[in-house]
Parts: structure tokens; C-alpha cells; sequence
């Protein structure tokens, strides 16, 4: 809710678009969502691609993910990436709403920041 009050929100998903849509709809969250891409829309980074074409500039995109494939289509896609890291998803929710977020906002989401977060990822994941 607090993302949606600041931001457009998309899904980017390479799991099915039911059930997707059977989650997030179970965790009422798609009335936050402007947006949900799946595998029948195409790649992450081809679904990606087709929303910044929407008119979005990569420098106010934060890209979500708990996998090295979300890394790196942030990354080919010139985006900021937040990392969800397995096993500790609650953590880095909270921490996303109570500290990164106002940061990303304010242009204060710092390449030096992101970078530490990005190696906690690789850390946790082959």
C-alpha cells in the first residue's frame, strides 16, 4: 500500500498469470498493482522492456527481485535493483518500506547502497 501511494506498480513474473493472479489476489495486493506480466506476455526482460517503453525513466525504477535472473534484467535495463533475498524475505520487506524506499525516493538510493545489497543476494543464491 505504502509503494502504491508513491509509485505505478508492475509485476514482473515468469510464473504463470493465474497463479499470479490466485496469490496476489488470496494476499490482497492486486488492488496496488497497475500492472501484471507473466510467462504468457513474454521474458521479464522483454515485459521489462515494453513498460519502460511506457514512458518511464530508468533513474525513478526500482526493480524488485529475489533471483539473479531479476539482477540482471534490472541491470541490462539500466534500473535500480532491490533485492528480496530467500530466507529472509520478511526482513527485506521491512526494511524496503522502512528505509530504502524513502531513500530511492528522495534520489538518495546510493549506487554504493544498492551495490551492498546486491552482494547479499549473490551470497545467498549458486
Amino acid at each position: 500500500k505504502h509503494m502504491s501511494e508513491h509509485a505505478d506498480i508492475a509485476v514482473v513474473s515468469s510464473a504463470n498469470k493465474s497463479e499470479i493472479f490466485s496469490e496476489w489476489t488470496h494476499a490482497h495486493l492486486l488492488d496496488f498493482v497497475q500492472t501484471v506480466c507473466t510467462q504468457e506476455d513474454g521474458s521479464k526482460k522483454e515485459s521489462s522492456k515494453k513498460l519502460l517503453e511506457l514512458g518511464y525513466d530508468t533513474k525513478n525504477v526500482l526493480c524488485l527481485g529475489d533471483a539473479l535472473s531479476d539482477l540482471k534484467t534490472a541491470e541490462a535495463l539500466a534500473c535500480a535493483f532491490y533485492p528480496v533475498i530467500p530466507d529472509r524475505e520478511e526482513t527485506c520487506w521491512k526494511q524496503l518500506h522502512d528505509k530504502y524506499l524513502s531513500l530511492f525516493f528522495a534520489n538518495r538510493y546510493s549506487e554504493k547502497i544498492e551495490n551492498e545489497l546486491k552482494e547479499k543476494l549473490k551470497e545467498k543464491l549458486p
